[in-house]
């Protein structure tokens, strides 16, 4: 895109996608680098803490496992935005885990579409219909659903803290490869459910879900609606 504007050859528009990808990984990388060095880095050299707040921020969001800093000597503030960024991942299409980018921008679009009263997003003169925002906020509630009872299990199976756990949990699920240290220390149940989260992690909750159940079946009638109260 960028030589065919160079060049001043129209090019063809980047897609909402990418739009959204771009914009989304921008805003984590300038909140998590900006959290990062104000919770854990402050107190050191700026540029050095720059660097290795923004060099963190990469490698959880994109799930290398790369790391210049004990992440076990972390505070647990530190640790939990680490946790955040790992959770939500890297972008559909690459080897990252998580939710993804794309999943977390949808969710977060769709707060202020359901205050306005509208069903749908509007993004970039395009419109994201419902079934979209619906298989996000399933994907995101299934990966939420399985760190919340793995940790748990965990805690009361290793009895240890609830905050190393969480963040072995969720960097297994997103295939993040950070460690606490506390994964050499865990029981053979402790380890056999980290060894499952790294698989449902790299193969997806929906896709297991849906290997489970199969090819989904057409109804073709509709129950009268029912009126739940919400909130």
């Amino acid at each position: 895109w960028f030589p065919r504007f160079v060049r001043e050859i129209r090019p063809r528009h980047i897609s909402v996608h990418s739009l959204l990808v771009i914009i989304m990984t921008a805003i984590l990388y300038v909140w998590g680098s900006f959290t990062l060095y104000m919770l854990e880095f402050r107190g050191v050299e700026v540029e050095g803490g720059l660097m290795a707040a923004i060099f963190h921020v990469v490698a959880a969001s994109t799930t290398s496992g790369f790391n210049t800093v004990d992440v076990g000597t972390m505070k647990s503030g530190t640790t939990f935005v680490l946790v955040l960024l790992m959770f939500i991942g890297g972008s559909p299409g690459s080897t990252a885990g998580g939710i993804k980018t794309s999943t977390f921008g949808i969710m977060a679009l769709f707060l202020p579409a359901v205050l306005m009263g509208r069903q749908e997003i509007n993004l970039f003169r395009r419109r994201v219909t419902a079934p979209q925002i619906n298989k996000a906020f399933a994907l995101s509630f299934a990966a939420i659903v399985w760190v919340a009872l793995t940790t748990v299990v965990m805690g009361f199976t290793e009895g240890q803290n609830l905050m190393p756990i969480l963040f072995e949990v969720t960097a297994a699920l997103s295939t993040g490869g950070l460690s606490t240290g506390l994964t050499p220390q865990l029981s053979v149940w402790g380890k056999l459910l980290i060894t499952l989260s790294m698989f449902i992690g790299r193969v997806g909750t929906l896709g297991i879900g849906f290997s489970l159940i199969g090819r989904p079946k057409t109804i073709k009638y509709k129950y009268p609606e029912a009126d739940v109260l919400i909130g």
